[in-house]
């Protein structure tokens, strides 16, 4: 608070906005230019890109995140191998956007970086760019503009256009705009939604402009939600599901990077096609060695993820001391729920038995409230105080707001007690999840397990999966032993999972948790050419041609 009141202060004396991108400005181009300039340099001169049948669109659309470093290198890759690509860069067209929120809403400028990263470093790479002004005339502009006010007077529920529904995509970015702290005021509130359902509109008419005037055979990007990408997201996969592919980041390997993966929450179809393509039902000695290494370096804490935020747990917290400070009770049923971060990138779209993460946890706590031979902890999401994007309001407050007196069998575990959810594993007799790899480590640690979201082992048989509100009450309540799967079966999707999802990426010094200032990792573009990266080419072949090559066998 005082920092902030300091800021203030002395923003009265200074632009302090200014001098920040005043700085932005003079550390690229001291400390950072060189590192794209050098690898890019010759594109002009030494690439012909060839004129191939696949037409390509990069809708980088926000180009102040390192991962637009990641889609532009495979989107040069791509064009070398034959694609015509167009990359579609925001010229201010947008009023919402995930870049603009609550923390920075008083930025006379808040577009400046996007601006300065397209003319410094875009262009570098030699792809065409376009504008959403390039495919937006005027008059659909102002229909546009027509179309928003009279979607506000109307105040619907709901909002399908052109049968695409807008409305999670609004509701979404308005969540992610307040960091969970929507406020009561509705015509506060009203301001933001006006800017994101004008985003979402033009983001679903520029995508049926560029289809019926370019045609684009595959549409690629690093994110698939929110106002910007989530109606070009629909409108392509309407059309054909193998047309938009999201290639991005993953914190379970910072140097590798996964492929859809939205479609692991949709079907168990890519884990049945490994499994089909796999030699062995079983994994062999080297296949589990390399699974124990990756959950031991995740448990141990000694994971990247877990390195880099070392503020989240405490290792040295011991059993006894856990006992004392949880009050756990063994004759009882002990029920561990792991809720997420209710407004985080996409998690309403992986409702199933509840629609989100509030609703989910508030009636979870109403089924066992009254129980006195069970008793449930509440693990909110370290991420919701030690992030840097970190909620305004999290679970834990929605809950007091619901319970000012918690119910006698109801414990929360907040992120600052700073206990690893590894360490209460031998205390669970039921893990309950919306969604989430933590229902995968328990299961592999032999704990049974409900969901209630969709996840990427839902339809694998290897938990409870109730289908409705009534049987989920009577799995959480039950006193009688829960199923849990054979060893074989977690062991073989988790490998699946956590390593062969993942493909190496050497393209950028880290693929996840990087910074544009890290330039490339590459010394020429010939680094990009077809035969001299098997984890590229594997990449590039698979997104040239999605039906012929298996996603995840890669080595």
């Amino acid at each position: 608070m005082m920092r902030k009141s300091l800021r203030k202060f002395i923003g009265y004396f200074f632009d302090l906005e200014r001098i920040d991108n005043i700085r932005y400005a003079i550390r690229f181009h001291l400390l950072v230019k060189e590192k794209y300039q050098k690898p890019l340099a010759p594109i002009s001169k030494s690439i012909v890109p060839k004129k191939g049948d696949k037409r390509i669109l990069v809708p980088l659309i926000e180009t102040n995140h390192y991962g637009i470093i990641h889609s532009l290198s495979l989107a040069k890759a791509l064009q070398i191998r034959g694609g015509q690509v167009k990359v579609l860069v925001c010229d201010g067209t947008l009023s919402g956007c995930e870049i603009k929120s609550v923390k920075n809403e008083h930025l006379k400028n808040p577009c400046f970086k996007c601006k300065f990263n397209i003319k410094n470093i875009v262009r570098l790479f030699g792809l065409e760019t376009i504008n959403f002004s390039d495919y937006l005339s005027d008059d659909t502009m102002k229909k546009i503009e027509f179309e928003v006010d009279q979607i506000t007077d109307a105040g619907g529920t709901s909002l399908i256009i052109d049968g695409i529904d807008l409305k999670q995509c609004i509701e979404d970015s308005i969540l992610r705009y307040y960091y969970g702290a929507v406020p009561s005021d509705k015509e506060i509130e009203g301001v933001t939604r006006k800017k994101h359902l004008r985003t979402a509109l033009i983001s679903l008419e520029f995508a049926k402009s560029i289809d019926s005037i370019w045609n684009p055979d595959l549409v690629l990007n690093n994110m698939s939600v929110y106002s910007s990408w989530s109606p070009l997201f629909k409108y392509f996969n309407k059309k054909g599901e193998n047309i938009f592919q999201v290639v991005t980041m993953t914190p379970f390997d910072y140097k590798k990077v996964i492929i859809n993966p939205d479609s692991l929450y949709k079907s168990s179809a890519r884990y049945k096609n490994y499994c089909l393509l796999r030699k062995d039902k079983d994994l062999n000695s080297n296949e589990k060695n390399i699974l124990n290494q990756f959950i031991s370096r995740r448990v141990s804490g000694t994971n990247p993820q877990f390195n880099d935020f070392g503020g989240w747990f405490d290792q040295n917290v011991d059993k006894e001391s856990l006992v004392n400070r949880l009050k756990i009770d063994r004759k009882k049923k002990n029920i561990f729920l792991f809720s997420n971060i209710y407004w985080d990138v996409g998690i309403s779209d992986y409702g199933r038995l509840y629609e989100g993460v509030i609703e989910w946890v508030l009636d979870t706590i109403k089924i066992c409230k009254n129980n006195n031979d069970l008793h449930l902890y509440i693990k909110t999401h370290p991420a919701e105080i030690f992030d840097s994007s970190s909620s305004i309001k999290g679970i834990h407050q929605i809950i007091k707001d619901n319970y000012p007196i918690l119910p006698k069998n109801l414990t929360i575990i907040s992120p600052n007690d700073k206990i690893s959810p590894y360490g209460l594993f031998e205390f669970i007799d039921l893990g309950v999840i919306f969604n989430g790899t933590i229902g995968l480590e328990m299961m592999l640690g032999g704990i049974p397990i409900i969901t209630t979201g969709r996840t990427v082992f839902g339809e694998s048989n290897l938990c409870e999966e109730p289908k409705t509100r009534q049987n989920y009450a009577s799995l959480i309540t039950q006193m009688e032993p829960h199923k849990t799967p054979s060893d074989n079966q977690v062991q073989l999707f988790a490998y699946f999972y956590f390593i062969k999802t993942l493909i190496p990426w050497n393209l950028n010094k880290i693929a996840y948790k990087g910074s544009i200032q890290d330039g490339l990792n590459y010394k020429t573009i010939k680094s990009l050419d077809a035969n001299k990266n098997k984890y590229l080419d594997h990449v590039c072949k698979y997104l040239l041609n999605p039906e012929e090559l298996g996603i995840d066998n890669w080595d």
